[in-house]
């Protein structure tokens, strides 16, 4: 028995003395952070809110295009505060065929090159901005260019999404400037199956454009993927929106087709196949093409033009400011972790880098990123859970596990990126003004601990 009762008092000496080694809870009152846990669970835990020796800037992401997404972003954005952006389309064409019920036609050898007409259908899934004015008027205007060089051997990918090198196209378009009209809510609806049809914009083009697509060499006509072999593509190039009320973007679908799809194509008219029935041939944008952004930040912010347009991290200090589709993303370098905490053991069970949006008078025609992450090439301990919470408008990223390994590896922080999601990255016009760490109006950025310190 005395044995017995010796183990037990061991035994509860050996958990006062676990229970000893961490520390009271100690709450900062400024801090929100911990709201609506319930006591046991502050037990042991610090809270520290922190805005000081963060580093953030813009960083200019330049040249951007995107590579065969199934969308392609045209048109022009005019926005007061991150100035202008104007997507243009580059693409080769294919042949898809004819609508005649004898094969696939070969203009050459059918002697039916004369040209009735020729239409550009493009469908669309999304207008940019987003809110949509019914005051402002949304026309998107395009000029049509032949390409003078081949896309494949002239585009040296920067990496799986972007170049920076530039496509040659003839300067004599076809035909003066082509509106079109979008219309946000259009649809196209069978009563019958139930089934929405996505809308497709239809425009004429000049008639000489047709002339040249159906006076290529016959072996052009026999496959698909033959024709860009013969004629290099086209360059579907927006004109630029003078403000923001007559800004208009449309994110289009692209692909290879048989007749009757509905992606971004063609239509050449010509002759008849029979007395009631217009013939009429078909090319796609395909097998290569991209939206290539061109930005000018003139009319951008002071802040967001001292960053991107010289240079200038210092003005990250106050505002740092992330763009979509060809902008800007940001670079953080966070606290020595270790020095914040210097001569002490901690174990951080929360670390999480808050980002604000920044309040403004003049409001962005542009919606902020839905979704930021950090790339996970860096380290694989990042988790990313960067939603952004329209209610508190902020962006939260937590950073458990790679601030802890920096404690106890003793390293100094790198420099990160972070941007946002991929698809909103290179397939959508979306951006968002934060507040720097030294932010003069609203919420600065903040790195906010939950830890626990361990006595010795």
């Amino acid at each position: 028995m005395r044995n017995r009762g010796s183990r037990v008092w061991k035994q509860s000496l050996w958990v006062l003395a676990l229970v000893c080694c961490f520390s009271a809870c100690r709450r900062d009152e400024n801090s929100t952070l911990g709201d609506g846990l319930s006591d046991w669970r502050h037990l042991g835990e610090h809270y520290q809110d922190t805005a000081f020796d963060i580093v953030l800037y813009s960083v200019p992401d330049t040249g951007l295009i995107v590579q065969n997404a199934a969308r392609m972003l045209l048109g022009s954005i005019n926005d007061e505060v991150f100035g202008r952006a104007d997507f243009h389309v580059y693409s080769q064409l294919s042949y898809d065929g004819s609508n005649t019920s004898s094969g696939r036609f070969v203009p050459g050898e059918d002697g039916n090159g004369e040209v009735d007409s020729v239409v550009l259908v493009l469908p669309y899934s999304g207008l940019y901005p987003t809110s949509y004015d019914a005051t402002a008027t949304r026309v998107l205007r395009l000029k049509i260019h032949e390409l003078s060089q081949d896309l494949v051997n002239s585009a040296q990918k920067d990496s799986v999404y972007t170049v920076s090198s530039s496509v040659d196209y003839l300067r004599e378009a076809f035909g003066e400037v082509v509106e079109l009209h979008p219309r946000p809510f259009d649809s196209v609806r069978d009563t019958n199956s139930g089934t929405s049809y996505i809308p497709a914009l239809r425009v004429r083009l000049d008639k000489r454009l047709g002339q040249r697509l159906l006076s290529q060499p016959a072996a052009a006509y026999e496959e698909a993927n033959e024709f860009s072999q013969y004629f290099k593509g086209l360059c579907l190039r927006s004109e630029a929106a003078p403000s923001s009320n007559a800004s208009a973007a449309v994110s289009f679908r692209f692909g290879l087709s048989n007749i009757g799809d509905e992606v971004a194509r063609i239509e050449v008219y010509h002759g008849l196949v029979a007395d009631d029935t217009v013939r009429y041939s078909q090319f796609s944008f395909s097998p290569v093409r991209f939206t290539k952004v061109e930005r000018d930040y003139s009319q951008a912010e002071s802040d967001l033009r001292a960053q991107l347009s010289q240079g200038d991290s210092t003005a990250g200090v106050r505002a740092a400011y992330i763009l979509s589709s060809g902008g800007a993303y940001l670079g953080c370098r966070l606290p020595n972790i270790r020095k914040l905490f210097a001569g002490k053991r901690i174990i951080i069970n929360r670390a999480y880098l808050v980002l604000n949006a920044a309040s403004n008078d003049r409001s962005s025609i542009m919606s902020p990123p839905a979704s930021l992450q950090i790339p996970l090439s860096l380290d694989d301990a990042f988790r990313q859970d960067g939603s952004y919470n329209a209610d508190k408008k902020e962006y939260r990223l937590l950073l458990t596990r790679y601030l802890q390994q920096l404690f106890y590896a003793e390293a100094e922080p790198e420099p990160f990126f972070i941007h946002p999601s991929t698809t909103e990255r290179y397939g959508m016009p979306c951006a968002v003004k934060l507040n720097g760490p030294q932010s003069e109006k609203g919420a600065p950025i903040k790195l906010e601990l939950i830890y626990t310190e361990v006595k010795e």
